[in-house]
C-alpha cells in the first residue's frame, strides 16, 4: 500500500471497501456519464461531427471511473468532456 504522505500509521483503524476489477471490464471516466430519468447514457462518436446517444448500465464506481456492464464495448469512442453540450446540438 502506498503511503507517500505518511497519513496511515501503524495501529490506526480504517474503513475499507474492496472492489474487484475484472481485467476485461470496461471503465469510462465518470464525467462522460450523463443521466436522464434515472437512466445513464454516453455520447458515442460515430463519425466526423456525428454522435449517438447510447444508454448504458453501470456497475461499480472506482475513484473517477465507472464500470460499464452493458451498452458499450472496449474500443468504443465516447465523448469524455463536454458531452452535455451535445444535448441541444442540432
Amino acid at each position: 500500500c502506498r503511503n507517500p504522505d505518511r497519513l496511515l500509521k501503524p495501529g490506526m483503524y480504517v474503513n475499507v471497501n474492496f472492489t474487484k476489477k475484472a481485467s476485461d471490464a470496461v471503465f469510462i471516466p465518470a464525467k462522460s456519464l450523463l443521466q436522464y430519468n434515472d437512466q445513464s447514457y454516453v455520447f458515442l462518436a460515430i463519425g466526423k461531427d456525428k454522435y449517438l446517444r447510447r444508454y448504458v448500465e453501470t456497475g461499480i464506481t472506482d475513484k473517477d471511473q465507472v464500470q460499464i456492464l452493458s451498452g458499450l464495448q472496449a474500443g468504443d469512442n465516447i465523448i469524455s468532456e463536454g458531452a452535455f453540450y451535445l444535448l441541444n446540438a442540432k
